[in-house]
């Protein structure tokens, strides 16, 4: 049940992560869809590899 979590804790934070960031990328003439869509993308995946570098490190 804690990996479950951990797991959804590290793709939340990269979804906010990301969205922020890609909304800052819609400052700079990037359509802000485009950009927010695109940082969700950036963030799921940056999640789901912290996820799987921490559960490496716990073995």
């Amino acid at each position: 049940m804690q990996q479950n979590n951990d797991l959804g804790q590290a793709v939340m934070r990269g979804l906010i992560l990301g969205g922020s960031i890609g909304l800052i990328a819609g400052w700079f003439g990037i359509h802000p869809l485009r950009a927010l869509m695109t940082g969700f993308g950036c963030g799921i995946l940056a999640g789901l590899t912290k996820y799987k570098l921490d559960q490496k490190k716990k073995k």
